[in-house]
């Protein structure tokens, strides 16, 4: 149970390496530079927490670190570096707020991607698929996504909290348990569509990596559920939002599509001609 809530944390950590996906195709040559570049940020960020934790373990004990709301601060406090603990404190938290805002920011950033592809197979409403003139950026889905992002700091603030944990932390279980559910029919979808629609620029994952993820995946998710039940509910609050627009989008974009009308974007036009 402890490695599995070692690995839950970790997992977190390590959020935003898939949204790389969502942007690998303004890449140049992106069928082999990004599984290169996934694998290689994903083992380089691995080693250097590895090392740091190995660090921190050997200098302060580990009962001082579990119970520190900044472990690396009881490191600097053991004065093991001559550095003014005040300077480091602050320091240390101007590096966590660009971490989360980092983030944010990628979260942001990839999320109007999807909206666009998505918008472009007439999954959702067209206005998705505008971009800005000068900037080629989809904008709206990027105003879309900054407000899901407020109104869940907003709800997540005002919705009864669970002793001991902050809103980011209730955010971040509730993003793990989205995020390995998905992950999961992703690589049952990967195992099931072997073999088809594949072409010589395909990538072809290997099939026993496939299958430990896939274990490895629901035991993350069921401990994950298992520290925080209530995580569920939040999910379900989400998917069920998610179901409302989808039932719109299904009963509104229909009647457009009977309609004969096209995508809003001349550019997503464009697209589908060719």
């Amino acid at each position: 149970m402890a490695i599995l809530a070692g690995v839950a944390l970790s997992f977190f950590a390590m959020t935003g390496f898939e949204n790389t996906a969502n942007v690998a195709e303004e890449t140049i040559d992106p069928h082999r530079s990004f599984p290169r570049s996934l694998i290689g940020g994903m083992v380089t960020a691995g080693v250097v927490y590895v090392l740091v934790s190995m660090a921190a373990a050997l200098t302060v004990p580990t009962d001082t670190l579990a119970g520190s709301d900044a472990a690396l601060l009881e490191v600097v406090r053991t004065g093991i570096l001559p550095v003014d603990t005040g300077f480091m404190s602050t320091l240390f938290a101007v590096i966590a707020m660009i971490a989360i805002t980092n983030t944010t920011l990628v979260a942001v950033v990839t999320q109007p991607r999807i909206l666009y592809g998505m918008a472009n197979e007439d999954v959702v409403p067209g206005v998705f698929s505008k971009i800005h003139a000068s900037r080629r950026s989809p904008w709206v889905g990027l105003l879309f996504s900054g407000l899901v992002v407020c109104a869940l700091l907003v709800i997540g603030t005002y919705a009864p909290q669970v002793e001991g944990t902050s809103i980011v932390e209730r955010l971040a279980l509730v993003t793990v348990v989205c995020l390995l559910f998905i992950y999961a029919l992703v690589i049952v979808a990967c195992l099931k569509l072997r073999g088809k629609d594949e072409d010589e620029r395909a990538f072809r994952a290997n099939t026993p990596l496939l299958l430990i993820g896939l274990v490895g995946n629901v035991a993350i998710l069921g401990w994950s559920i298992y520290d925080d039940p209530t995580s569920l509910l939040w999910c379900a609050g989400l998917v069920a939002v998610g179901v409302v627009l989808f039932v719109l989008e299904y009963t509104l974009g229909g009647r457009s599509r009977a309609r004969g009308s096209g995508p809003a974007d001349p550019a997503v036009a464009a697209d589908k001609e060719n």
